[in-house]
């Protein structure tokens, strides 16, 4: 039976005649030709599956097999980008996601999402790899030693449930591995920033267009494998550590990263850069006093000359592709073993325990005020300018002087957009620690009849540090503001409030960005239980 915290489920997986529960698939396309080939003296039949046992059966699901030459022919250090490359298979989160990120690594089939794809070591489950997204997490599987993997897109519901409709992933290890080995990989991205149409679009947006060949990416992956037999051969451990590092892709470095593209029907190459109406410079959109109205105009700040306003176009949106990760960094630490001892034909117990840390970060743009603050400013701010007090329904006289009567005047709706260039862009800060554990024991009951059970402990601990975003109440706070006897000051000087000044391009210093900014913190832990057994074995008299 299956337990985790975030769905209860309860699975007993018992065999029947003529295959246990189970993914099966033949390497031959029929039983009658594997006959045929057996007595031509072919080469030898291969099978594949999680608990096939017999080779005259045929599976009706479609099976892949990416076997241990393939896996290392692709140099990748990833498993993720090698199932990525699979025509079956959908990206789910993968180490170039950044807005959204997750900080795990994790396989879609078909399409029909992450934690519809069941996948599997040797035939037992891998954990949910993050207590929000329970999908299993591949960065805990030691690709050094995969053997090969079987993709079965089928679907496999009947034997496994429901997070098996997709299909299943069956990594197989290497068990039987002898000695020490050591591997180490460099491995980089590089581009030519070649692309023209993408670079006129930059160009005549006044956005920065990346050029040369950048050489980035740089990915450093060390592994250690060790095994040994003992006993005559009776027993064998496996055992491997593992580490690797990601250095982190700005969006800034590709041509066709440097801006967010939307389809266009007007530009040649089909394609336009897209902004965001949250500006460094601030846009601010004046509503009449009932606030159903664009009253009193759309406004943003004047470079250069503080305190004017000038109207809005958009001209002035904010490209924010460039701050964004196109790869996060990443730094992984991987350890564990695999062993077994053969009592006898009929019992061998065997064990199993993994261990990852993995920490990512993923970076997207700078946050903003996104027109979600307090709509109200009071009239007595010494932060306006005479136009700006005008154009906010401030009634002041040509010396910018109020009534006492109009100090406590509110202005009419202001919703600001300004966008907090001056300190740090969003990270989400992201660490995962999981542990594996599986105790069992395997044998045969009599020449046609076996059996498998097993107890599968799993605990994945998260931690989320969310920096840079900004607290509204604190923005609305900092933008009440008043004139002391040393000059402007918060109305309320709670926290130790600093006026935010958005009134003018380059008025925001970065303690006044530290006031605002609050930063977010998550601590979540996700366990598996399973007890599982299965008995395989052949009906025929």
């Amino acid at each position: 039976m299956t337990n985790q915290t975030t769905s209860n489920r309860a699975k007993f997986a018992a065999g029947a005649a003529p295959i246990a529960l189970g993914v099966a698939m033949l390497a031959t396309p029929s039983t009658a030709l594997a006959q045929e080939g057996a007595t031509q003296g072919s080469a030898p039949i291969v099978v594949t599956g999680t608990r096939i046992s017999r080779p005259d059966l045929e599976s009706v699901s479609p099976l892949t097999v990416v076997g241990a030459e393939e896996i290392a022919a692709t140099g990748t250090t990833r498993a993720e980008d090698l199932i990525n490359s699979l025509p079956q298979v959908v990206a789910g989160q993968t180490a170039f996601i950044s807005n959204g990120a997750s900080g795990t690594a994790t396989i879609n089939l078909r399409g029909l999402g992450s934690v519809r794809t069941l996948v599997l070591i040797d035939g037992r489950r891998l954990p949910g790899g993050d207590p929000f997204a329970t999908a299993p997490d591949i960065n805990q599987i030691p690709a050094a030693l995969v053997e090969r993997i079987e993709v079965i897109t089928g679907g496999a519901s009947s034997t496994y449930g429901a997070d098996a409709v997709a299909g299943v992933v069956n990594f197989i290890m290497n068990r039987d591995f002898e000695g020490i080995q050591m591997d180490a990989q460099v491995a980089f991205y590089q581009h030519n920033n070649d692309n023209e149409p993408i670079q006129d679009l930059l160009d005549s947006r006044g956005f920065a267009s990346p050029g040369g060949n950048p050489v980035d990416g740089f990915t450093y992956d060390v592994n250690l494998a060790m095994g040994a037999g003992f006993d005559d051969g009776r027993g064998h451990v496996t055992a491997y550590l593992g580490y690797r590092q990601i250095d982190p892709i700005l969006q800034a470095n590709r041509d066709y990263s440097a801006c967010a593209l939307d389809f266009s029907a007007t530009q040649p190459s089909g394609y336009n850069c897209t902004g965001s109406s949250t500006t460094p410079a601030g846009r601010f959109l004046l509503f009449d006093s009932d606030g159903d109205g664009l009253g009193g105009g759309d406004f943003t700040n004047v470079d250069g000359t503080p305190g004017a306003f000038r109207p809005f176009t958009g001209a002035d949106a904010y490209n924010y592709a460039p701050t964004n990760y196109f790869q996060r960094p990443d730094k992984r630490y991987t350890a564990g073993f695999f062993a077994e001892y053969e009592i006898s034909e009929s019992i061998v117990p065997y064990a199993e325990f993994q261990f990852m840390d993995d920490r990512s970060v993923a970076q997207i743009a700078f946050s903003g005020t996104f027109f979600a603050n307090n709509p109200f400013l009071n009239c007595s701010n010494p932060l306006f300018s005479f136009q700006q007090a005008a154009a906010f329904g401030c009634d002041r006289d040509s010396n910018g002087m109020l009534s006492a009567a109009e100090l406590a005047q509110q202005t009419d709706y202001v919703y600001i957009g300004k966008r907090m260039v001056e300190g740090l862009p969003r990270q989400s800060d992201l660490r995962h620690t999981s542990f594996r554990a599986v105790v069992g024991a395997r044998g045969s009951i009599s020449s046609d009849w076996s059996y498998d059970v097993h107890l599968l402990r799993g605990e994945t601990i998260f931690n989320q540090q969310y920096l840079n975003d900004l607290s509204t109440s604190r923005i609305d706070q900092a933008l009440d503001v008043v004139q002391g006897p040393n000059g402007p000051q918060c109305r309320n000087p709670a926290n130790g409030c600093i006026p935010l000044n958005v009134f003018q391009v380059g008025g925001v210093t970065r303690q006044q960005f530290d006031f605002i900014t609050v930063p977010g913190l998550q601590d979540a832990n996700l366990e598996t239980y399973v007890a599982s057994g299965y008995v395989s074995g052949n009906m025929d008299n």
